[in-house]
């Protein structure tokens, strides 16, 4: 849920530009609160995001993995938040999409690997024509604890020919949590 900071700055998408075209004078339309802000009672380390290959085909998958470490005295939890940004595109795209999350729950010290997979079917978009599409291009993915709190990030690049999406196109993501 996004808590738009004023009644002026309402509706409020997390993937909003800041400033709007046509706005009369400078006026920032963000939210309270950054989309999947959320508190707890312990710390985290995130360590560096990996990909499992920098190149996949329009038709293929990423696997990207993250290793979150509870580095508090208190058992908590952390949603690890995955979002996509469209680096290169023949229209304009959002700045960020989420396209996958995962809960994950540790004790003091404990460690564990999130590997994340996404259909690069799950980066499309809706031509002017109707139709939904993915372009080959540079995809920027993003991980984070909420879409103002990204740790790190890696660029992937589809390869081939413009996809046009069947009917049935996934879009679901997976994770897979491994334990220390």
């Amino acid at each position: 849920m996004s808590v738009p900071k004023s009644a002026g700055a309402m509706p409020y998408y997390y993937n909003h530009k800041l400033k709007s075209g046509g706005t009369p004078f400078a006026f920032h339309f963000g939210s309270r609160y950054p989309f999947g802000f959320g508190l707890g009672w312990t710390t985290f380390s995130w360590g560096a995001v990996r990909v499992a290959a920098s190149s996949v085909p329009v038709d293929g998958e990423v696997t990207l993995s993250v290793d979150i470490t509870n580095t508090g005295e208190r058992s908590g939890s952390e949603v690890v938040q995955v979002y996509v940004r469209d680096k290169v595109a023949t229209q304009v795209r959002p700045l960020q999409e989420l396209k996958a999350f995962q809960r994950v729950t540790l004790s003091p010290g404990e460690t564990a690997t999130l590997a994340f997979t996404l259909p690069v079917e799950m980066f499309n978009f809706t031509r002017r024509d109707g139709k939904r599409i993915v372009e080959p291009g540079e995809f920027e993915l993003q991980v984070g604890a909420s879409s103002a709190d990204i740790r790190g990030a890696v660029t992937v690049n589809a390869t081939g020919e413009t996809r046009v999406l069947p009917v049935e196109w996934r879009m679901l993501s997976t994770c897979e949590v491994r334990r220390a």
